[in-house]
């Protein structure tokens, strides 16, 4: 259960994610999600993927190339 207030916006961001990989059929072993600080860092726990945290404001573009997986197989 996410610890983020009632009415806040994230809860509803959570769950329209949770539907778009349950609906792709997204591997959570081959899912990853970047993540600043704040209320919005627990993302990654509660998709029960792989994560990153970075630091305020630096989430993405700067950490996109650390995530990609070796070989063919890229992050788009």
């Amino acid at each position: 259960m996410p610890r983020w207030c009632n009415g806040c916006g994230d809860n509803a961001i959570l769950a329209a994610v949770q539907r778009l990989c349950r609906d792709e059929n997204l591997a959570p072993e081959k899912t990853v999600f970047v993540s600043g600080i704040g209320c919005s860092s627990r993302f990654p726990h509660y998709m029960k993927t792989y994560g990153f945290h970075g630091i305020h404001g630096r989430a993405f573009p700067s950490r996109r190339r650390e995530v990609r997986p070796p070989g063919p197989a890229r992050v788009r």
